[in-house]
């Protein structure tokens, strides 16, 4: 769902007045606000920065779901992470032995390859 109404208010301006200051017929404006047509996504861009707001947060998008995606990490970090839950049930010295283990693994990989640890 656009948020074009909601922002517009926000600026105090007409649809009439939004229509020519982004260069866009007043009917096609009406359209994009009343969602009787979806825009492009150069429209949404435009929109976007008329507004002063992010495509996501004018499409009505949970910023917190974006963010929440984008701290998931990479699908490499996401593997560890899942990884790292399955173990977590697991009594305590056994998972801190689980986690020695791939720590000397990754480590041992590591000098094979001649490549540095990036937390030392």
């Amino acid at each position: 769902m656009i948020r074009l109404q909601e922002l517009r208010a926000q600026k105090g301006i007409t649809m009439k007045e939004a229509a020519a200051s982004l260069g866009m017929p007043y009917t096609t404006y009406v359209n994009y606000e009343k969602g009787l047509r979806e825009p492009s996504s150069e429209t949404l861009i435009l929109l976007a920065d008329f507004y002063e707001t992010s495509v996501d947060q004018l499409l009505g998008r949970d910023t917190s779901a974006a963010a929440a995606a984008q701290a998931a990490g990479t699908p490499k970090e996401r593997k560890l992470q899942l990884l790292a839950r399955r173990a977590a049930g697991l009594p305590e010295a056994e998972y801190e032995r689980i986690l020695k283990n791939f720590e000397d693994t990754i480590d041992l990989y590591l000098q094979a390859r001649g490549i540095g640890r990036e937390d030392k």
